[in-house]
């Protein structure tokens, strides 16, 4: 029985497509009063489809001979998936927390519900119970928050035996399922919904799904037509941000009626699964094509990607942080008011990567150090 990893191989397109999006998400973050493409939020809001699908078929790709029949097993997994991601998590919101409270003090002294939620959120990760920015301090942690309930339930759920057999009849029954849920709850605040780990677990079954396809791969032009597909929905939207406004939609568009004559509506910008089978085909192919070793897409694998993927966690929990941290010091100051886009995202890496260097190096000196104090067998 193998309860550990097996030898799997690194794709190192996957990576570098994960750095180019975790770049459009870092730049709509941090872009200071712009209009260019890239501060796009509906860009941005599909990307986070993109992460969770990726993640799903990380968590398959890497766990594909892993026997889960036992709770030594499964619990295994998820301490590994805490140990590398948790502290990184926590130590990104308690250093956001002096400043959110200072940005918004008469708020938190009203609402007694705040401390509470700040005082649980390290334990029960609930950026996803309807409190946004309420405890949830680094915004962007919503997305770790989320993803850690999804790797809690994935050693429990019988990926292999589900799915295995029909891979992509699967993922398009999930792909129903997943933009019928949002439909459902499209009434309601699309950044709340949008965090609930429920809501989002159709999303990463589809990428673990994709990890039983490799053996067959698919013509990357389909691939590529599919992809202008998204390419052409974010130069929509950002062409046209009130496009498909709640209040412009016609009412043939307009779902059942509720309690007080409220109507659902349903907007196509609130679907947050829409592109996530356009991601699966993605995901595939770049991981077909370099799973057979065969010559991919060669900018794909510059060592500029390979160098920023190991640092590109503490990229996205930082970015929002730093930012702010920085701008707002700097003007209340009343000094170096030159901050840009492409400066604070300068500043966001750099931080990060010092970041990503001091703990690896504390966590090998502590793990050192404990070595030495653990008895010899």
């Amino acid at each position: 029985m193998n309860q550990g990893n097996r030898q799997y191989k690194i794709l190192h397109s996957l990576n570098a497509i994960r750095v180019c999006a975790e770049y459009c998400v870092v730049h709509c973050h941090v872009a200071l009063d712009g209009h260019d493409f890239l501060q796009n939020g509906r860009l941005a809001s599909e990307l986070m489809s993109f992460f969770f699908v990726l993640s799903g078929f990380m968590a398959m790709h890497t766990n594909m001979d892993t026997d889960f029949s036992t709770f030594e097993a499964k619990t295994n997994y998820i301490y590994r998936r805490l140990h590398k991601v948790y502290p990184t998590y926590l130590i990104w919101m308690i250093i956001d927390i002096p400043g959110y409270l200072m940005q918004r003090w008469e708020f938190t002294n009203a609402c007694p519900l705040f401390w509470v939620s700040i005082a649980s959120q390290p334990i029960i990760l609930h950026a996803w119970m309807g409190s946004w920015r309420v405890g949830t301090i680094n915004t962007v942690c919503w997305y770790l928050c989320t993803l850690f309930w999804l790797w809690f339930i994935f050693p429990f759920i019988n990926i292999k035996h589900l799915f295995a057999a029909r891979p992509w009849a699967s993922i398009l029954c999930l792909y129903s399922i997943s933009l019928l849920c949002f439909t459902l709850m499209s009434d309601f605040h699309q950044m709340d919904v949008g965090q609930l780990p429920i809501m989002r677990l159709c999303e990463f079954m589809m990428g673990c799904c994709v990890a039983f396809t490799l053996d067959k791969p698919i013509n990357g032009w389909f691939v590529l037509i599919l992809l202008l597909c998204f390419f052409a929905y974010c130069a929509a939207t950002y062409s046209q941000p009130d496009l498909w406004s709640i209040e412009d939609v016609p009412i043939q568009c307009k779902f059942w009626q509720q309690i007080r004559h409220q109507t659902i509506t349903l907007n196509p910008t609130l679907l947050h699964s829409m592109f996530s089978f356009v991601f699966c085909l993605t995901i595939h192919w770049l991981a077909a094509k370099e799973n057979r070793e065969e010559v991919g897409i060669s900018m794909l694998e510059w060592d500029f990607f390979k160098s920023l993927s190991t640092f590109s966690l503490e990229i996205y929990l930082s970015h929002f942080t730093v930012a702010k941290i920085l701008v707002s010091t700097f003007r209340q100051c009343g000094i170096l008011n030159w901050w840009s886009t492409d400066t604070l995202i300068l500043a966001c890496y750099l931080i990060a990567y010092v970041y990503s260097k001091l703990v690896s190096s504390i966590m090998s000196y502590l793990m050192f150090s404990l070595s030495l104090t653990l008895p010899q067998s």
